[in-house]
């Protein structure tokens, strides 16, 4: 019996410890993982509290969150709260965010501080060439003080903040649609000249910027105009006033009307200059500053003042109150009297011989003015035209030889397309190839510049006119489709008037890049027509359009058409001979000297009758093979694959148990067995299955080594006591 209750009392003890292990374990496994109490924190980006002005603009800067368990919670953040920067006052803007465990973060606020202010004045500006506006905007005055800005050599000068040029500089500083490239300083007047201005995409203008505040030309220095608010300024490039005779031909004893004309820079027109006079002069070989005067006339209520001049002679006219500038020449003839006829009726007036222009002058005052390095006007622009005008007459003078030595020491590519545009045509003027012209390839700056469909500023269309041009002496032609689709941009520019852009120029250079492409082309033959009538609608009684510029452009047109625009008599080579001055310059002398070398190279190939394009030598263009890639032979036992690495396709062909090689040049990899290759990714997959697995899995097989140990260590502590007890009996 003792036997059997031992034996009894073994087992009890033996399912007591079987069953305290298996407690054991199961309580472990069921054990809660660790409790999550720590909130999240956030942290504001930017200053806690904004003060603002009515009417400023409010950028949500946000907030940043971090959590110890989910990380960053930056992206559950919730912002609340608004800002009306509209109205004053104060706001506060939120910011929440809770982690998972439900936890939320302290909240954070920051503080945004509307004021009230009162509006600053507000200015008006408007700055253009011509039909082109180059800015246009309200700008708000600045407050009274001073700013410091550098002239041309890099000195600086504090001016009025208020000042027209302060305000005009703070627009070039903030607009990338003009550059104010020169602004010179002249101690001498303690004030600044504002020389020059480059619109984007265009060619930079120089010597001849004006500007007029309320409509109104001010003879302060642009400076020293202070700006009171609520005005509006035009900055503009031409001359605020000019005269306006109603007939061409002057004769001694014969009364002609002077009208006195003001520009309106808001609609590009002329409006009657009213309370000034009109003065009749002739030079004074002492003071060319101060010429004799010989009358001087009031303008009535419409700007107009009638004259009449006895001696005939060579007169300039001028306003008075502008001090002659700029000042416009006048010949008064006498009338050329016919003999009685047969039939014996009386005398009749016939009109004088008109005067001619004068190549062999205007060539002569050209090289005169030519500086040391062969350049012409002190840079690029002006050097290139006159390349055109040498070229027009096939100059073979030793300023023709200095100035190809400038162009190829300064044959660098420019930023703007019309500048390189422009070179090609000096180039090719001189018989030079712009494919290689000391190493540069003026070419191809002008063919990146393309898009697909236009060249340049999609917002211009010069640069595509001034493309076309040059290279059609090229070697392109129609047949080049980046020629076709120019020529369509081009024809889907012109105006419902014929114009382009509305300007004199550019039309007569659209009419000078179209006509060779004309021949076999209906819809460019109906718009050349058009802009025809444009440009005679735009032709004055004196046979000019307007200035020397657009006078020699038009006349360069009116070749290539083959026609002979005349008006009251008159024709373009008319108005450029009258304009023409003693020393062979294009326009007269109180001109700049930049001025009157860019008339003057403008005018000689309009007076030879010859346009751009026969001006040009041609060239052909560069023949282009391309060269085919080196591809390794594939064999017949041989696979291809294709992968695309950094956008480049490399071709591997792969043989069955046998080294793998790259085509094209790639460098074979001798040294790798495919056989083991493909090992070590079966091994690497077996691997990353067998991981996965275990990831899987973790959980469970954890929870069954628990209960296995404490079986065992259950079986082991109760045999251990059952060993005990036997031995003790």
């Amino acid at each position: 019996m003792r036997g059997k209750n031992r034996f009894f009392l073994s087992l009890i003890i033996i399912l007591f410890y079987l069953i305290f292990g298996f407690g054991i374990a199961r309580a472990e496994e069921s054990l809660p993982s660790e409790v999550d109490i720590v909130p999240p924190v956030i942290s504001l980006v930017g200053e806690a509290s904004l003060v603002l002005n009515v009417g400023d603009a409010y950028v949500e800067a946000g907030a940043t969150a971090s959590d110890d368990v989910d990380g960053d919670l930056t992206a559950n953040i919730v912002i609340s709260g608004t800002v009306d920067t509209a109205v004053a006052g104060e706001y506060i803007i939120n910011y929440t965010v809770s982690d998972s465990a439900g936890n939320s973060a302290v909240a954070v606020s920051r503080q945004v501080i509307v004021d009230s202010v009162a509006l600053a004045p507000q200015e008006t500006f408007i700055i253009r060439h011509d039909d082109t506006i180059l800015w246009q905007g309200a700008v708000s005055l600045p407050s009274s003080g001073t700013v410091v800005i550098n002239d041309a050599s890099g000195l600086a000068h504090s001016i009025n903040s208020q000042s027209v040029l302060a305000v005009l500089y703070s627009i070039d500083q903030s607009s990338d649609a003009f550059a104010i490239t020169n602004l010179q300083y002249y101690d001498s007047f303690g004030s600044f000249y504002l020389k020059c201005i480059l619109p984007a995409g265009g060619v930079e203008l120089c010597d001849n910027w004006q500007y007029a505040v309320a409509n109104s030309t001010s003879m302060q220095s642009i400076d020293a105009n202070i700006l009171a608010g609520e005005q509006s300024v035009g900055v503009f490039f031409g001359t605020p006033h000019r005269l306006n005779f109603d007939s061409s031909n002057v004769y001694t004893n014969t009364e002609f009307l002077v009208k006195a004309e003001n520009y309106n820079y808001i609609n590009n027109t002329w409006d009657p200059l009213l309370g000034v006079s009109i003065g009749v002069t002739v030079p004074n070989p002492d003071d060319m500053w101060n010429p004799n005067i010989i009358s001087t006339h009031l303008v009535d209520a419409s700007g107009s003042a009638k004259l009449l001049i006895a001696e005939p002679k060579t007169y300039y006219l001028g306003i008075v109150e502008d001090f002659y500038f700029p000042t416009y020449p006048v010949t008064v003839s006498l009338p050329v009297v016919d003999a009685p006829n047969s039939s014996g009726g009386g005398s009749s007036y016939t009109q004088p011989v008109k005067k001619s222009f004068d190549l062999s002058t205007a060539l002569d005052y050209l090289k005169n003015v030519q500086s040391e390095d062969g350049s012409f006007g002190g840079g690029k622009l002006f050097s290139d035209w006159v390349a055109v005008a040498y070229g027009a007459v096939n100059a073979t003078s030793s300023s023709r030889d200095l100035l190809l030595t400038y162009l190829k020491n300064n044959s660098k590519l420019n930023n703007l397309l019309t500048d390189n545009e422009r070179r090609v045509m000096a180039l090719l003027a001189l018989g030079e190839n712009p494919y290689n012209f000391e190493g540069t390839d003026y070419i191809a700056s002008i063919i990146k510049e393309f898009d697909g469909q236009q060249f340049g500023d999609s917002a211009l269309v010069n640069d595509d006119i001034f493309a076309l041009i040059p290279l059609l002496s090229a070697g392109y032609d129609q047949n080049d489709d980046i020629i076709d689709k120019t020529v369509l941009y081009i024809l889907a520019k012109q105006e419902a008037d014929g114009s382009w852009n509305k300007s004199v120029d550019i039309t007569a250079a659209a009419i000078q890049a179209l006509k060779p492409l004309s021949l076999n082309s209906e819809e460019i033959s109906r718009t050349l027509d058009k802009a025809e009538q444009y440009m005679l609608s735009k032709q004055a009684d004196d046979g000019g359009f307007g200035s020397v510029y657009s006078t020699a452009w038009a006349s360069q047109a009116m070749t290539v058409m083959n026609k002979n625009w005349i008006k009251n008599n008159n024709m373009p080579l008319d108005y450029l001979a009258k304009q023409q001055a003693t020393d062979g310059a294009a326009v007269a002398q109180v001109e700049s000297v930049a001025s009157r070398i860019w008339a003057t190279s403008y005018a000689i190939p309009a007076v030879l009758g010859k346009d751009w394009s026969s001006i040009f030598k041609k060239v052909t263009k560069p023949l282009v093979i391309e060269q085919p890639l080196a591809v390794e032979p594939i064999l017949e036992d041989e696979k291809i694959e294709e992968k695309i690495v950094l956008g480049i396709k490399e071709v591997a062909l792969v043989k069955e148990n046998r080294p793998a090689f790259v085509a094209s040049g790639k460098t074979p990899n001798n040294n790798l067995n495919l056989d083991d290759e493909n090992n070590l990714l079966l091994a690497t997959s077996t691997a990353n299955i067998q991981e996965n697995s275990n990831s899987d899995l973790s959980t469970e097989k954890l929870a069954n080594k628990n209960i296995i140990l404490f079986i065992i260590l259950g079986i082991l502590f109760g045999g251990g006591i059952l060993l005990i007890f036997f031995k003790k009996k």
